[in-house]
């Protein structure tokens, strides 16, 4: 089996502002953000084909 595991860091929506609604029905934004040090551990693992696996842990606060 091929394990991964990357970072995703965190980051803080300073400010938000949601416009008008487009074509394909998403919102326009402007958004205002800060990375901080936090971040989300996620590992990815390739099986045998033909398998299913899904695990979900959450380790912390």
């Amino acid at each position: 089996m091929t394990r991964i595991t990357l970072k995703a860091p965190a980051k803080i929506n300073l400010a938000l502002r949601v416009g008008n609604r487009r074509a394909d029905g998403f919102h326009e934004i402007r958004s205002l953000m800060q990375a901080i040090s936090l971040y989300d551990e996620i590992t990815i693992s390739i099986t045998e084909p033909g398998s299913v696996e899904e695990f979900f842990f959450i380790d912390g606060p």
